[in-house]
């Protein structure tokens, strides 16, 4: 098989690739007549500042962080059963309210233990977050079972 210009080789090999002559790039473009020139001599770069000397008994690292203080498990745990009462719970009606209570239970009792605390303690902001969740889901238990209720009494249930 055969294409015009594009012979292939016999043991399936490609084709050799013609060969170009080699042509010198062309010369840059010559400065304008009236371009001035620079001069020949061009003044020295002055060396750079010196590094700041340190004055005694201050550290070379000028920031330091300070550490965070620890948080209290309770205070997570309190937050953790809030979002699970108010995500999981809906899979089982009976779980929304009683992982709220739980909730509240850990937020107070976190929250009482940042604020009773001889040393600092993070977590208050997971306490409150439990106490929302907490209280939200025994809200939407108690809301759930009335809305139970009343579908209960009015459609009634018949062992017919």
């Amino acid at each position: 098989m055969s294409v015009e210009g594009n012979e292939q080789q016999p043991d399936g090999a490609a084709p050799a690739q013609p060969q170009y002559a080699q042509v010198p790039p062309p010369p840059p473009p010559a400065a304008p007549a009236n371009y001035p020139t620079a001069p020949s001599n061009y003044p020295a770069v002055p060396p750079p500042p010196p590094y700041p000397q340190y004055a005694q008994g201050y550290s070379q690292f000028p920031a330091t962080y300070a550490v965070k203080p620890p948080t209290l498990g309770i205070t997570v745990t309190s937050m953790c059963l809030g979002i699970a009462a108010l995500t999981i719970g809906w899979l089982f009606a009976v779980l929304v309210p009683l992982l709220g209570i739980a909730a509240v239970v850990c937020g107070h009792v976190g929250l009482s233990q940042v604020k009773k605390s001889q040393r600092p303690v993070g977590g208050k902001g997971f306490a409150i977050a439990g106490l929302v969740t907490g209280y939200l889901a025994i809200a939407t238990g108690i809301a759930l079972a009335v809305f139970w209720f009343v579908l209960i009494a009015a459609f009634g249930v018949s062992a017919d």
